[in-house]
């Protein structure tokens, strides 16, 4: 025979089951994150490929001018000095 005990320990279970099963709310929205993936090398055209390195060519340039100036100043410094 099902003690009395029993029976409430049951019923107060399936209550406080049934309790939060009606208050939870499920979610109606999906959250994500939107994320670009870089377009593939073989994917671009020769223009798209050149201007990175184009870029890096016009950096290495101005590097060398900039040395090209200041050895000129001290050359013109030294020519004056004689």
């Amino acid at each position: 025979m099902i003690s009395l005990r029993n029976t409430l320990c049951a019923a107060a279970l399936i209550g406080a089951g049934m309790f939060i099963g009606s208050n939870v709310t499920m979610p109606t929205i999906a959250w994500g994150q939107i994320t670009t993936t870089p377009q593939p090398q073989h994917m671009q055209s020769g223009g798209q490929m050149s201007v990175p390195i184009l870029r890096d060519i016009s950096a290495t340039l101005k590097e060398i001018d900039g040395r090209l100036s200041r050895m000129e100043t001290v050359a013109k410094k030294l020519g004056n000095q004689r």
